[in-house]
């Protein structure tokens, strides 16, 4: 752990002076005796699709619950004010009381130790605070195998009222645990990374065209309908066409135009 942080320090000294959109991809595979191998590849499919369409980009797979409030706060560091930054995360989402936790890797055996240790998703969104707009991509609602404890409620819950220039999507219904299909990558990762880098994406529309493209990849059954909510408003385009254009910006009562990209880990 001392060298983690050393390496996390190392990073926040060299990145504090770059300005870029960014984002932290989260694969959390290594549940206990139960692996789930889609967050991982998830995570790789998501950080390979934004390092190519200019994001800069931090990876991190098998997060412990120190590793995750860490690596979660460092990337909040990072973000300027004039930042666009996406939070994507694979693996086990549970919900108690309602409200959702990102399950670290490790063993709880009862729900007092897992609330003290687990990451609470309200917490998260307001360590990106700093970002102008936030895009919170949750590929969660697995049952996890490390919890020695029953869950009332299944899958996630919603989030009634969100931060300011937020939007938060979920790769399933509420309150639904979904079954990872025999594939190497799950049926929202597969959308998410088609449909965010479609030319003048109008921002509003990227979650019913990720639910879209997730009913085709589920042949034509009727799929499970994923849960989204946004404060972000209108006017918002991503990868506007044209020589040279930003990858994002904003048409409203202002103007909003932001360049970079790259790739970086902890």
């Amino acid at each position: 752990m001392k060298r983690f942080l050393t390496l996390m320090l190392l990073m926040s000294l060299s990145l504090v002076s770059l300005s870029a959109q960014k984002a932290l991809v989260i694969g959390n595979s290594g549940y206990a005796a139960k692996a789930l191998p889609q967050p991982a590849n998830d995570a790789a499919l998501i950080d390979t699709t934004l390092t190519q369409n200019g994001w800069l980009v931090s990876k991190q797979l098998n997060l412990t619950s120190q590793a995750l409030r860490t690596v979660i706060s460092q990337f909040g560091t990072f973000i300027t004010e004039d930042e666009m930054a996406i939070f994507y995360f694979s693996g086990s989402v549970v919900q108690l009381d309602g409200v959702n936790y990102l399950v670290p890797v490790g063993d709880f055996k009862d729900a007092a130790t897992f609330k003290a240790n687990a990451v609470d998703l309200n917490w998260t969104m307001a360590q990106l605070s700093k970002a102008r707009v936030r895009l919170i991509f949750i590929d969660g609602a697995r049952s996890p195998a490390n919890l020695g404890f029953k869950i009332a409620t299944p899958g996630l819950a919603a989030i009634p009222r969100l931060p300011a220039n937020t939007m938060l999507v979920y790769g399933s219904p509420l309150n639904t645990v979904l079954v990872d299909t025999p594939t190497a990558n799950s049926h929202f990762s597969k959308a998410l990374a088609a449909e965010i880098i479609k030319p003048d994406l109008e921002l509003s529309s990227l979650p019913d065209q990720i639910a879209a493209a997730m009913a085709i990849l589920h042949g034509g059954k009727t799929p499970p309908v994923p849960w989204s909510a946004s404060s972000v408003p209108d006017g918002w385009t991503l990868n506007p066409s044209g020589e040279n254009m930003p990858r994002y910006r904003f048409r409203g009562m202002f103007k909003m135009e932001v360049d970079g990209g790259g790739s970086y880990s902890f």
